[in-house]
């Protein structure tokens, strides 16, 4: 295995090359968890995860508690 098929199985384990996730609470489960230092980085972190998503939808989904902040 080389180095570009690690980082492309890294990308893809991510949920950054590919995804299957339709919704923000999708990415989240999926990864069972993610980590930010602060709320654009978290919107950011969802948002490069799933590009069709807006960050309205982003923010929704959190103020909705579908994805939970702690």
């Amino acid at each position: 295995m080389t180095s570009g098929d690690i980082a492309l199985l890294r990308l893809v384990n991510q949920q950054i090359a590919a995804t299957q996730c339709k919704e923000p609470a999708e990415v989240v489960a999926s990864l069972g968890a993610m980590q930010a230092q602060d709320y654009l980085g978290t919107l950011w972190a969802i948002g490069l995860r799933l590009p069709t998503a807006t960050e309205a939808e982003i923010e929704r989904a959190i103020a909705n508690r579908t994805i939970i902040r702690t």
